[in-house]
């Protein structure tokens, strides 16, 4: 699925679906597939950050600023939304069918088959990388830690 996006100055008209991706909404990123079959509007406080998109099972997984929802690719239904994590800097599939999301200082995982939230796991730090491996997330901070997360709770793992 190709997914088209532009930046708006205005709000979009009343009846437009919005999230709500920051506390101070200045501009609207306008996301929609390219046949147009659903549109979403992101409220947001900064041009900058474009929006990030992966497509897996039939859900598109959006993150755009502070906000990151999974959306039912057909119907533009709204399956989960998590609109208060830190700016959304990356969406991976995992090989065991998993979305991983890093905030600027969170984890969030979801079910890619089925869009729903599994957890959501705040970092002391800023966010740099991230890899899963063997039912782990390892996640690399700016400032040298690193911090090993079990990939179906989001819980610190045992090492």
């Amino acid at each position: 699925m190709v997914l088209n996006w532009k930046i708006l100055v205005q709000a979009p008209e009343a009846e437009s679906r919005v999230v709500a991706a920051t506390t101070i909404p200045r501009f609207y990123w306008r996301v929609a597939p390219a046949r147009e079959e659903w549109v979403l509007h992101f409220a947001v406080n900064q041009t900058e950050i474009t929006p990030k998109f992966l497509e897996s099972d039939g859900f598109v997984f959006i993150g755009v600023e502070q906000g990151v929802v999974a959306v039912n690719a057909t119907t533009g239904a709204i399956v989960a939304e998590v609109t208060d994590t830190s700016y959304v800097q990356a969406i991976e599939l995992t090989a065991s069918g998993q979305v991983l999301v890093s905030g600027e200082t969170e984890m969030i995982g979801f079910d890619a088959s089925s869009g729903s939230l599994l957890w959501r796991t705040p970092l002391p730090d800023a966010i740099e990388t991230f890899e899963e491996m063997a039912g782990q997330v390892t996640v690399h901070s700016v400032d040298g830690a690193t911090f090993v997360l079990n990939l179906i709770t989001g819980k610190p793992a045992r090492r």
